[in-house]
């Protein structure tokens, strides 16, 4: 498994500043975990280049914010660095989304691909083990995470004192999708979440547990009589962000476009997250993916990271959706943007601008783990 517990410096001696003089720990009895600072995604390899849009960081790579230059400030409304949406298209409308990881096709050796378990015979309705969600030594995999039913002690929030709100315990990792980029052909981080539920707990002022070490097991409680189930409740996808990063809810920053997103632990940092909703599983606990349309442009293959060109046939809530989307392959003259909705096969009618996946590639060469922008 691979961690890395970094935090920014100011992080650190606001922590310093709180043990002397005040803070979360002193103010509420049984603060069982310290509070460690914010994850610090400006620790780590590679290092920045000057290039916009180049990764730098702990995070991988689809956890990078956006970075600016001098030139393209505007990008951000004047920010150095923001979180941008992904644009994507359901039913002839803009569905903006977050990507939080994707597996590269069959013949791409870097870095190898996760295989579905399960597929049709015609190459849709795929499922994936659950181990996709198990963090692999070399970082690739999701991660699994510790969620609590209501039930903890909420406090008041004092913006100066307090350098977290207690109105809820928020949810606590296992570890963090760390770039791997400088080892050689490593499997690809991935947003996917094992979800664990926790019982037991008693007296706990909300969020005295941020470890995930600190919730027990069945005959040997953890934290406050904490007991996290053996095996995973569900599974959903994440997309995580550096918590002092801007996000913007769109492909384009606005005034007033931003969001704020939820809280996680990691080892006592503070963490922000977009959670895609639940991952459908099969009757054998295999999570489902949905099959969508990727709109490549002449005889390239179109990236699947840029905008206007995913189109989904269902949209969360709806029966058929997961946010681990297929992508197959469509290649059109039509300029990126025309085509705005995708019908699944068997589909009574089709508009014009929609793409049938029956009409797209049987294979799909891209998998992408997405996360609906909040709006």
């Amino acid at each position: 498994m691979v961690t890395h517990p970094v935090v920014r410096g100011l992080a650190l001696l606001a922590t310093a500043a709180a043990l002397c003089c005040g803070g979360p720990g002193v103010r509420y009895d049984g603060d069982a975990d310290p509070y460690n600072g914010v994850i610090d995604n400006s620790f780590g390899a590679p290092t920045f280049t000057g290039t916009n849009f180049t990764a730098q960081g702990a995070l991988a790579i689809q956890f990078q914010p956006t970075l600016t230059t001098s030139s393209t400030r505007s990008t951000c409304l004047g920010g150095s660095s923001c979180y941008l949406a992904q644009a994507g298209f359901f039913n002839g409308q803009a569905l903006p989304f977050y990507n939080a990881g994707v597996v590269k096709p069959l013949f791409s050796s870097n870095p190898p691909t996760y295989v579905p378990a399960t597929c049709d015979a015609n190459g849709m309705n795929c499922a994936y083990a659950p181990s996709i969600a198990d963090q692999a030594s070399d970082g690739g995999g999701g991660w699994h995470a510790f969620a609590f039913s209501p039930g903890c002690k909420p406090v008041s929030f004092d913006p100066v004192l307090d350098a977290f709100s207690r109105d809820q315990q928020f949810p606590i990792a296992s570890s963090l999708p760390i770039n791997n980029l400088a080892l050689s052909s490593p499997k690809p981080p991935l947003g996917v979440v094992a979800v664990h539920g926790v019982t037991g707990v008693s007296g706990e002022t909300c969020n005295d547990i941020k470890y995930f070490s600190s919730v027990g097991s069945k005959g040997s409680p953890g934290r406050f009589g904490s007991v996290g189930s053996d095996k995973p409740t569900g599974y959903e996808v994440w997309m995580i962000f550096d918590p002092t990063v801007t996000v913007f809810k769109s492909a384009t920053a606005t005034a007033g476009g931003q969001i704020v997103p939820k809280v996680f632990w990691f080892n006592g940092l503070q963490g922000a997250y977009v959670s895609g909703g639940a991952v459908p599983v099969d009757a054998s606990g295999n999570l489902l993916a949905m099959d969508g349309v990727i709109v490549d442009q002449g005889s390239g293959f179109a990236s699947p990271t840029a905008d206007n060109v995913v189109l989904l046939p269902f949209q969360p809530g709806d029966a058929g959706y997961s946010p681990i989307v297929r992508l197959h392959d469509f290649h059109s003259s039509k300029s990126a943007g025309f085509y705005k909705g995708a019908c699944p096969i068997g589909a009574a009618t089709c508009p014009a601008n929609y793409v049938k996946l029956s009409d797209a590639t049987s294979s799909a060469f891209n998998t992408i783990f997405i996360a609906a922008s909040p709006q």
